[in-house]
């Protein structure tokens, strides 16, 4: 549920003025009039919700009554953008799940004319998209054509029912080869629950109308791509897709991230037919030095600067792609787990897996008064999707002995771009998500630094600098590397 999400970040969000010390993100007092908006489904970056009159404010405001819809009870949308997209807040009446098993439209009329597109509540929309369907249906003729969210630049955060959404589309869409989406400043904006009854915001007879800042910039400063700290260690969390690092294809694309990175503690996932003894092989070539490697289940693998000193099960006879090291760093012991979570519509087996999590987290980590042992790191591909119970489970503290949150979702963002996306297949109908989390304790860890590696977007210059090129993420997974830098809190 959203209103968990205060729970999930660092800091919270300031309206103008943003500091995230895990990501070293900054909102500067003195950037244009910009809301600083990260798509992550956190939305305490936006204003509170009243009814925005002028249509060139920076955010504009749509509310609606409560109680009016059938299936689906909307009571905001909220509207603003960047130089790249355009961005929706989408609050509902209580949690949804927007991205399946529905039937809401969200409608735009991006050439300001009624006459063209869809004829709906006065208003002509070139472009409907279907939220349960995944697809988008786009009309400038007689006919339509289905248009997909990779011809849209279409997001939305999280991924899993919520009470609140963040939607992205980029102001450079098109539909069609040739063909941009957004063809006038002026949009209008419609939300329709298509059954009987259903929900219509703005109501019958009215319209909501956003027009696009052309020459504002996202004050947010996105993550460099640094180094570690001398006294903070580095984890690198990837889904290297179907073992990637071995794939004589793509092989040479990942030895040069890992040397760009140059991470204390890996955690591979999908090393379906890789071994650790292979992975030792490269990295001792790769980045030399002594490493601790050791794989579990049928594809995770731990490869670590600092001594295993343990291995721990945590599904054992189930998904066994889930497991906890015990490492040694210096005086301190590390739990650390790597996670696999089961895909796609396996609600039920990801419940019983972070059930599994906050177990061992007790029995291993935790004193029977429920302070924390030592500290704790869950990373990898946690597939929440659906159901909103694992992330819960993992952030709200309910399953652990203190019956307090423990673990907090450091939340990353793209090194290009501001978005906290970790998944991309741009040939499948899901859009791009958040599936890979990196979870810590708070309470014994600080970051200091982190970030989601994207190279797409970035500049010239910096791709000049560390040495990659704009599609080399594409190449190696579908996923993107997590990366962050913690210290150790001493104990007193």
């Amino acid at each position: 549920m959203m209103n968990l999400h205060s729970w999930g970040h660092f800091l919270k969000y300031n309206f103008w003025v943003f500091l995230l010390v895990a990501g070293d993100l900054m909102y500067a007092q003195d950037s244009p009039p910009c809301i600083p908006v990260v798509l992550d489904g956190f939305t305490t970056e936006w204003p509170s919700l009243e009814k925005t009159s002028d249509t060139s404010a920076m955010v504009v405001t749509c509310t609606d009554a409560l109680g009016d819809g059938k299936d689906i009870d909307i009571t905001a949308i909220q509207v603003t953008n960047d130089e790249n997209n355009i961005y929706f807040r989408i609050v509902f009446n209580k949690p949804y799940p927007l991205g399946e098993n529905n039937s809401l439209f969200l409608e735009l009329d991006t050439d300001n004319n009624p006459a063209t597109g869809y004829r709906l509540n006065g208003i002509g929309c070139e472009l409907g998209w279907q939220f349960g369907q995944r697809l988008g249906y786009y009309k400038d003729s007689e006919t339509a054509d289905l248009t997909p969210h990779k011809d849209l630049g279409f997001s939305f955060v999280p991924p899993f029912t919520a009470r609140e959404y963040e939607v992205a589309l980029s102001l450079n869409a098109e539909p069609k080869p040739g063909i941009k989406l957004f063809r006038s400043d002026t949009i209008k904006i419609l939300l329709w629950d298509r059954i009987e009854g259903g929900e219509l915001v703005p109501d019958i007879g009215k319209q909501f109308t956003y027009i696009l800042h052309r020459n504002c910039r996202n004050a947010v400063v996105l993550p460099k791509i640094k180094t570690r700290q001398e006294n903070a260690f580095r984890i690198l969390s990837w889904n290297i897709y179907n073992n990637g690092i071995t794939d004589s294809t793509r092989s040479q694309d990942f030895y040069k991230v890992l040397q760009l990175l140059k991470p204390d503690i890996i955690s591979f996932i999908e090393c379906w037919k890789t071994s650790a003894r292979e992975v030792d092989s490269i990295l001792k070539i790769i980045l030399p030095g002594k490493w601790f490697v050791k794989k579990y289940g049928e594809g995770i693998i731990l490869a670590s600067r600092f001594e295993i000193k343990n291995v721990i099960p945590v599904n054992p006879g189930a998904n066994e792609n889930i497991v906890g090291f015990k490492l040694q760093i210096g005086n301190e012991e590390l739990m650390f787990f790597s996670c696999h979570l089961s895909c796609c519509y396996f609600d039920a087996e990801r419940i019983i897996e972070t059930q599994a999590l906050m177990a061992i987290i007790n029995k291993e980590a935790t004193y029977q008064d429920g302070k924390i042992k030592m500290p704790i790191i869950l990373a990898g591909d946690f597939n929440i999707v659906g159901s909103a119970i694992p992330y819960e489970n993992l952030t709200t503290g309910r399953l652990h002995l203190s019956q307090k949150p423990i673990l907090r979702d450091l939340v990353p963002v793209q090194t290009d771009r501001p978005f906290a996306i970790t998944w991309r297949d741009y040939n499948k109908i899901f859009s791009p998500a958040r599936l890979d989390y990196i979870f810590y304790s708070p309470v014994n860890l600080l970051p200091v630094h982190s970030f989601i590696l994207n190279t797409s977007l970035l500049s010239r210059e910096t791709l000049l600098e560390t040495g990659l090129d704009p599609n080399i993420m594409s190449r190696c997974s579908d996923h993107l590397p997590l990366v962050a830098d913690f210290q150790i809190i001493k104990r007193k």
